[in-house]
């Protein structure tokens, strides 16, 4: 083999090493906690579903006092006390236990999401889960006036727990 050739096939093959190592290095120095390519542990979990109750209690608390015509807290069963803490608490195990159910699929079909694909998947499951939650008012002591109301609120609250999920990611890197 000549001399050029051996050192080209070690140029491929360092540059298909490099590629490799690029490729397992995280894309931001804030890797999301939710990111199907990593499987997230229980632990994470726990502490997505405490996060995500406090933060969707406080989201729903306050946009039932700016617009308490569209979105109603407590009935004549439920306190809206009581109402608020069962819907965040319903709210959260929905979208934490939505995660491992994305990694299979992701898994199964061997798919690559960016960020920008994890924001769309939350603000439907978001938005999704409000609309159904709001259809058992009776019970939850939650309703709202109309689907726009649902698209709203999914959109705020996925504003508010993406922020919570970089948080917790800035957190969990520190330690």
């Amino acid at each position: 083999m000549p001399k050029s050739s051996r050192s080209a096939s070690r140029s491929s093959k360092s540059s298909k090493n490099a590629a490799k190592v690029t490729r397992s290095l995280p894309v931001s120095s804030a890797e999301s906690v939710v990111s199907p390519s990593q499987k997230m542990s229980f632990g994470q979990l726990v502490m997505m579903v405490a996060a995500f109750v406090i933060v969707n209690a406080v989201v729903l608390y306050a946009a039932n006092i700016l617009a308490p015509n569209q979105i109603v807290l407590g009935n004549h069963l439920v306190s809206p006390s009581v109402g608020v803490v069962m819907v965040s608490v319903v709210l959260s195990f929905v979208i934490v236990g939505s995660l491992p159910l994305l990694e299979s699929v992701v898994d199964l079909f061997k798919l690559k999401l960016k960020d920008s694909h994890m924001i769309l998947f939350y603000f439907v499951v978001n938005t999704l889960a409000v609309w159904l939650l709001s259809r058992f008012a009776e019970m939850l002591g939650f309703g709202i006036s109309s689907w726009v109301v649902a698209i709203c609120l999914g959109f705020v609250l996925n504003l508010v727990q993406g922020v919570v999920i970089k948080s917790l990611t800035a957190t969990m890197a520190k330690a």
